[in-house]
């Protein structure tokens, strides 16, 4: 299953070890409004990034064995492999699978990451890159 949108906090390439358990991860606010709502019909949580609705999708580091998982495909808009950190506001296209977890706490859903195609790349910025511009008039001074 396919859906596009607006990609934030992606971590693709490498797993976000912020929270246990470490997951590849994405959250999508999608470019079609009325999915946010089919989704919460259906039993998903939905996140808000900028008072719109948000999907979180997810790949698990490890698996249950205890071994790893390979990362989610990483993509162009010619479907060639990018090796890239995308950035708040890249527009992608997220290849998922719908997941439902029974146990004893409940029924759980959630969207399991597979791939990600990026359509408009804002590539992310870890702050070692300088984004300012040399102004008119000003000497180029290094801080």
């Amino acid at each position: 299953m396919i859906i596009e949108g607006i990609a934030h906090w992606a971590s693709i390439k490498v797993p976000n070890s912020t929270f246990e358990p470490v997951t590849y991860q994405l959250t999508l606010v999608p470019s079609d409004e009325d999915v946010c709502a089919k989704f919460a019909n259906e039993g998903y949580k939905l996140k808000k990034i900028d008072e719109q609705g948000a999907l979180f999708f997810r790949k698990y580091y490890n698996r249950p064995d205890g071994s790893t998982n390979p990362p989610p495909r990483l993509v162009d808009g010619a479907k060639n492999p990018l090796d890239v950190a995308v950035g708040n506001g890249s527009k992608v296209r997220v290849q998922y699978q719908p997941r439902v977890i029974n146990n004893h706490y409940g029924k759980f859903h959630w969207l399991e990451l597979q791939a990600v195609q990026v359509l408009d790349l804002i590539e992310f910025n870890d702050g070692n890159v300088d984004e300012f511009d040399v102004e008119e008039g000003s000497d180029d001074i290094e801080f």
